[in-house]
């Protein structure tokens, strides 16, 4: 079982530098955390 049947749903994983700079911004403001924080470390 992956992370996509787990969540049902599609699943891209990447970090910030990987994602090429001309769609960076727009990929980062649509990027959905997988759980909230609480604000504790």
């Amino acid at each position: 079982m992956d992370l996509q049947d787990l969540l049902d749903r599609q699943v891209d994983v990447a970090t910030a530098q990987g994602i090429h700079e001309y769609i960076r911004q727009r990929v980062l403001e649509e990027a959905q955390p997988l759980r909230k924080t609480t604000g504790f470390t």
